[in-house]
């Protein structure tokens, strides 16, 4: 009696190889679409469409219809990032892996709008600010306030983020159909004006020199003012005696042109003085 042969054929042992590398497969390709849906909902777009494009690529010739659900997350997380052509390709190979798809007319409502948008040739951008409620120009011309999200032509522009009591802002744009842009500016204080400089008071040298002289003159006038009087006092004292009394004249008189003098000229030093305490400190 022959023994039983257990070995499989060789094309059966393939077939099962094939099976369970497929089975692999499709469970890593969950595990890169769970991983996309979490990253979606953390609004981390560009890592979910790099999961949810390796679950394509491991599902789209094992499980179609698997792989077009992900294309349709592919979609919502390219229209999350402003990409719209990518999210139109992604919508339309949902609706062609996934035939039987009951909301096909919603999506097809989808792909209507942004192949619109595409042929206006606008993008999305969102412009958010710290203080809210600050004016957003576009190119010189008021537009709205934040937070607000608008649709500009492609191509370069010029920003402006202005609030009353803070610096105003600005940014170089530039938008392409690749790509939405979000910005969140936030706005720097206006700086308190400086108090005017302290004015420095010039030393008033003529001021003093002259005044100083005005005293000078005043005391020496006084002197000899006295001395005058003195003399007088003597003259009428002597009476006739000659020749003291002639001498006693001459002295007083000198004296009293000499302490004239002075009293002038201490009060024109007075006087230059006082002009000049209000004129040489502003020079």
């Amino acid at each position: 009696m022959r023994a039983r042969d257990w070995r499989l054929p060789l094309s059966l042992l393939s077939l099962v190889a094939s099976a369970a590398l497929a089975a692999d497969d499709l469970a890593e390709a969950k595990r890169h679409f769970e991983t996309g849906q979490t990253l979606y909902k953390e609004a981390r777009y560009k890592e979910a469409v790099t999961e949810f494009e390796q679950a394509i690529a491991l599902s789209i010739k094992l499980k179609p219809e698997s792989a077009g659900v992900a294309n349709y997350n592919l979609g919502q997380a390219h229209e999350k990032l402003g990409d719209i052509g990518a999210a139109v390709k992604a919508y339309k190979e949902y609706l062609r892996l996934s035939p039987r798809a009951p909301d096909r007319a919603a999506v097809q409502t989808i792909i209507g709008n942004l192949e619109a948008r595409l042929a206006r040739g606008v993008q999305e951008l969102s412009v958010s600010s710290d203080p809210s409620g600050s004016n957003v120009a576009v190119d010189g011309k008021l537009r709205s306030t934040t937070p607000v999200t608008m649709e500009l032509p492609y191509g370069s522009h010029q920003l402006e983020v202005s609030h009353e009591g803070y610096d105003t802002a600005t940014r170089a744009v530039d938008l392409t159909p690749q790509s939405a842009v979000k910005l969140d500016i936030s706005l720097a204080k206006k700086a308190a004006p400086l108090p005017p400089p302290a004015q420095v008071e010039k030393p008033r040298i003529w001021t003093w020199v002259a005044l100083g002289t005005a005293a000078v003159a005043t005391g020496t006038g006084a002197y000899f003012g006295s001395q005058a009087r003195r003399n007088a006092d003597l003259l009428r004292a002597a009476k006739n005696t000659p020749p003291v009394p002639d001498e006693l004249y001459d002295a007083s008189v000198t004296d009293q042109v000499v302490a004239n003098v002075l009293y002038g000229t201490a009060g024109a030093a007075a006087i230059a003085g006082g002009v000049l305490f209000f004129v040489e400190g502003k020079f």
